[in-house]
């Protein structure tokens, strides 16, 4: 990234994530020193915590985005890059951060979290942690196929859904997605409804989890039908509280959280401002 950014002779600092200074307290550190545009060069966890610092700053300063966030994707699936159509390319994406068009975009909250993609509760949490970090480097996405294939007749839980405080659903389930982008890149949707811009999250219950179920809902995700499956059932809400018949562990945007049921998440509408991709004029 370095010699990219030394190519379009930008002014720039270079700091370091470590286990004591993670990503979001380095953005937030930034910010409060002036900083007016942020790359978050990595993975799922760096891009996350490159998020929840600007929006912690955007609370301080109670005003407009802080911050402009540019991601150079450098980690495995890069899910909240694919969704955004960044590319792949380190200095494709590095030119995209620095004069790519400016998208003012939704994030969710969960208590202290925020999140660009989406929540998984249930199944997709195992997912997340049976992917080890050593299967990522050397399988990239195909490490969570792999933990996919493990997952195949989980058991259900029981859900109890409340959305905006008003309708309220109990569903089985092998998991729970409470999704703010739809795509994850290549035309794979898991909420077809869902839009970043929208002020609304969504929610996906997954009833069913069997080989040809996989196979049916991959098929009608790539084919722009899976809301007519009868496998999967969708809401969409401001604000969702999410309960299990036991307490199950979350993820957030692919990460592991210290959280489990019940949760709240809630849209909160043009948080955070992004470079994405120019759209061609029509």
């Amino acid at each position: 990234m370095e010699e990219a950014l030394q190519y379009y002779e930008t002014d720039y600092e270079l700091r370091e994530t470590d286990p004591d200074l993670d990503g979001e307290s380095q953005a937030l550190e930034a910010i409060r020193q002036g900083a007016e545009r942020l790359l978050a060069c990595g993975g799922g966890s760096t891009v996350k915590g490159a998020i929840n610092g600007i929006c912690k700053s955007r609370k301080e300063e109670a005003g407009s985005p802080a911050a402009t966030l540019g991601i150079v994707p450098g980690g495995t699936a890069n899910l909240v890059a694919r969704a955004l159509g960044i590319p792949m390319k380190v200095s494709d994406t590095v030119a995209m951060a620095l004069a790519g068009e400016k998208s003012l975009i939704d994030v969710g909250r969960c208590r202290d979290h925020s999140f660009a993609l989406g929540i998984g509760v249930g199944m997709t949490k195992r997912l997340v942690s049976q992917a080890s970090d050593e299967e990522k480097e050397k399988l990239s996405r195909w490490a969570y196929a792999r933990a996919i294939i493990g997952e195949l007749g989980a058991l259900s839980h029981t859900f109890q859904i409340t959305l905006d405080g008003d309708a309220s659903h109990r569903r089985r389930g092998a998991a729970v997605v409470v999704a703010n982008i739809g795509e994850i890149g290549g035309k794979l949707s898991f909420a077809p409804d869902a839009r970043i811009d929208d002020s609304l999250i969504d929610v996906g219950i997954l009833h069913s989890f069997r080989l040809r179920d996989v196979l049916r809902l991959l098929w009608r995700s790539l084919s722009g039908r899976l809301e007519s499956d009868w496998a999967i059932s969708f809401y969409q809400a401001r604000k969702v509280e999410l309960g299990s018949v036991g307490n199950l562990a979350v993820q957030i945007d692919g990460e592991e959280v210290d959280l489990t049921t019940p949760i709240i998440a809630e849209a909160v509408p043009g948080t955070l401002r992004v470079r994405v991709p120019v759209r061609e004029k029509v």
